[in-house]
């Protein structure tokens, strides 16, 4: 199944040239362009309440700890990625890195996404669109298998979850907006 819906998605986007740069755009560059809005937004907000500082450092900090969790992972269970296993799979863009298992990108954007969600969920909902945007078109470009993304969202759930409870320790109430 993990090969089916891995060529399903590569031979949708594959020889489509909009299609292609579509993909190439929303694995590499739609990410940073979150990544900044998401800066931007919570730097604006920084100045209407203290609060959204803590809430982008919980938000930040757990991605990232999320990223370096799915790097050891990989270094600890090596997965080839799609283009080594499969000789007619030539990918859009080189990947960094030759393990696939857990999806690095879908970690870190899941657990932003995710990690926002629990203090603003309007925000929260888009990210998390978009960082499935994101990890589809990983495998569409031939760079992940459908496997290395859900193992990646499952992660970063896990992650986020444990964060969160650890947040909550430290700030009961953490992410409970009394606004609605």
């Amino acid at each position: 199944m993990n090969e089916i819906i891995l060529r399903y998605l590569y031979n949708l986007v594959h020889g489509h040239g909009w299609l292609e740069a579509l993909t190439i755009f929303s694995s590499v560059y739609l990410g940073w362009i979150i990544v900044v809005l998401v800066l931007i937004i919570f730097f604006y907000r920084a100045q209407e309440r203290l609060m959204a500082v803590t809430e982008l450092i919980f938000a930040m900090s757990t991605a990232s700890v999320a990223w370096l969790i799915a790097h050891a992972i990989k270094w600890l269970y090596p997965v080839a990625r799609p283009l080594a296993a499969l000789p007619d799979i030539a990918p859009l863009f080189a990947p960094s890195g030759v393990n696939a298992f857990p999806s690095g990108h879908a970690v870190f954007f899941f657990a932003l996404a995710l990690a926002i969600f629990i203090v603003d969920r309007k925000l929260g909902q888009w990210l998390i669109f978009a960082a499935t945007i994101i990890s589809v078109a990983r495998v569409a470009a031939g760079v992940h298998w459908p496997l290395d993304i859900l193992g990646g969202l499952a992660l970063a759930i896990f992650i986020v979850a444990g964060s969160s409870f650890i947040m909550r320790l430290i700030h009961p109430g953490f992410g409970r907006r009394l606004d609605g």
